[in-house]
């Protein structure tokens, strides 16, 4: 009965989820985790808006998943700025901020600030993109020396070994 509850719940954990979207599976921790995005906003979001937003942020997340625990905040805020505008942007700022959770307590934060809020949420995903990679390979260059000084050690500790016991053999 247990392995027929195993493989029940390894198809739920294939299946399609209720918004429609396909789970991610993570085999290490053996349960379904899919990565989707929390909106909070100072305006009324569209449904178009957020499936832009949804569709632009889905391949990061997806990619990244892995090092991904629990949902991705999206802030979305629409700000004045002041009469005199010496860099000539416009008079509103359309703000996208992003807020990523990683599995050991990282937090990855990005942010971006255009004319328009389509536009702020592209160089948003290509922020987010960029910093979830570098702290993904950041996280292999670490695990890559881990091993690179236990090998060394253990190989020190062999040939120390092995000139004792062969100087004891000897004399």
């Amino acid at each position: 009965s247990s392995d027929l509850d195993m493989l029940a719940l390894s198809v739920l954990s294939t299946a399609f989820t209720l918004s429609g979207r396909f789970a991610h599976v993570d085999h290490h921790r053996g349960c379904a985790a899919m990565s989707s995005v929390k909106y909070t906003s100072n305006f009324e979001v569209t449904d178009a808006l957020k499936a832009y937003a949804d569709q632009k942020l889905g391949k990061p997340l997806e990619t990244f998943g892995s090092l991904l625990n629990g949902d991705c905040e999206l802030h979305l805020k629409v700000e004045s700025r002041g009469l005199h505008d010496a860099e000539h942007r416009g008079k509103e700022a359309h703000i996208a901020e992003a807020t990523a959770f990683c599995i050991d307590k990282h937090v990855i934060n990005a942010r971006s600030e255009n004319e328009d809020m389509y536009a702020s949420i592209d160089e948003l995903t290509d922020t987010l993109t960029r910093s979830l990679r570098k702290y993904k390979e950041k996280r292999i260059d670490i695990k890559e020396e881990r091993k690179r000084t236990s090998k060394e050690t253990i190989g020190a500790e062999i040939s120390r070994t092995t000139s004792r016991s062969g100087a004891r053999t000897v004399g």
